[in-house]
């Protein structure tokens, strides 16, 4: 007897994700830094002199290169008491605090150069800049948008402005702003893939299935070397019913890149599901599960192609194994209530719907009348 229902297999891994520039303040802003100092030539110079802002600006940076981030917060933090006006040390200690995920303390140091260092062209845009990925990073979605405003405005050039505003404006449901910006960016930096990613992110939320898969088709001729755009041009394939295609643009991009999640090789394995071939899509999933050993989602698509193929048993497995690796994952127990009532062991399957229950009590609604 088939399961009374059987739910779609899971999607988790392969949810899109929109690129958020995240590079280091310290790779992207176009400064001249101060003379490489060592450590220790840095120190003897602060110990000579001191009352030197300039000094202490250089022992923080060179803190900063051997990523002794606490460290060099210390020296740029006396480097501007001294000197307020030491924008140098004001700017990399907003870095250093990012480094250190210390977020509120970052906004205070880069805000102080977005608003008293105005004159100071290079440092005030990437202050900017780093006040609205600081923002963004406390989901201050609104604010981050504001900061990566001004800094466009006073580096128009600024693509990965471009890609994050279009980000938050993408976060905030203004679709339409999120849809502008990234057009803007690409008119100004037509080789940044992420913009075109981004892009078709927001065509793909819309069902615009075909302008999505020309922006990821971009993006990937930009830079093959990038997994997510490769993965977001295959899942729109996939909801194309593109399957075949769907299936040569993931061995492209297993060519191209080495995978840092399981996503490639469980959609692979969903276009395979989604042709009937079963068994090669099991082979994927087992692939997935070799590579990345400690994840629920390739167990869960597993037991759900046991349940197709009729081996109950062998699914209630998988679906446990799912559950091993994530505890709250509710599919998965879902799955399980429906799987026990049919095989008859209503014991368990009622320990099942009690933790669907706990977990999403509007997810458990249609298995009540199966546990009243």
């Amino acid at each position: 007897m088939m399961p009374t229902k059987l739910k779609n297999f899971s999607q988790l891994s392969l949810k899109l994700i929109a690129g958020l520039c995240v590079a280091s303040a310290f790779s992207i802003c176009f400064i001249t830094p101060s003379l490489a100092l060592t450590i220790d030539q840095a120190l003897k110079q602060t110990q000579n002199n001191p009352n030197s802002s300039i000094n202490w600006q250089e022992l923080g940076d060179a803190y900063k290169k051997n990523q002794e981030y606490q460290k060099a917060s210390e020296a740029y933090k006396k480097s501007v008491a001294i000197n307020r006006n030491n924008f140098h040390s004001w700017f990399y200690l907003g870095n250093v605090y990012q480094a250190l995920q210390n977020y509120p303390e970052a906004i205070t140091a880069h805000y102080y150069v977005t608003t008293q260092g105005e004159h100071v062209y290079s440092y005030h845009y990437n202050a900017a800049y780093n006040l609205g990925l600081s923002f963004s990073k406390i989901s201050d979605f609104a604010m981050a948008a504001f900061y990566y405003k001004q800094s466009i405005k006073k580096y128009p050039k600024h693509g990965s402005a471009h890609i994050n505003l279009g980000l938050m404006y993408h976060y905030m449901d203004q679709i339409l702003k999120a849809e502008q910006t990234y057009l803007a960016g690409i008119k100004i930096s037509p080789k940044e893939y992420l913009l075109h990613n981004n892009l078709g992110n927001i065509y793909l939320d819309r069902g615009d299935f075909i302008n999505a898969k020309g922006s990821f088709e971009k993006a990937v001729r930009i830079n093959p070397k990038k997994e997510l755009a490769w993965n977001n041009l295959a899942l729109t394939q996939r909801k194309m019913s593109l399957y075949n295609d769907g299936i040569k643009t993931i061995e492209k991009a297993l060519k191209n890149v080495t995978p840092s999640s399981e996503g490639l090789y469980n959609l692979m394995g969903f276009m395979y599901h989604d042709l009937k071939q079963y068994n090669k899509a099991l082979e994927w999933y087992n692939t997935s599960i070799s590579n990345f050993p400690n994840q629920y989602s390739a167990y869960y698509n597993k037991g759900n192609i046991k349940v197709i193929q009729g081996h109950y048993q062998q699914a209630v497995e998988q679906f446990k194994k799912s559950v091993s690796y994530n505890p709250s994952y509710v599919d998965a127990y879902i799955q399980l209530a429906y799987l026990y009532h049919d095989m008859n062991q209503k014991d368990l399957g009622r320990k099942a719907f009690e933790k669907v229950m706990q977990l999403d009590p509007v997810a458990a609604k249609p298995l009540k009348k199966y546990y009243p």
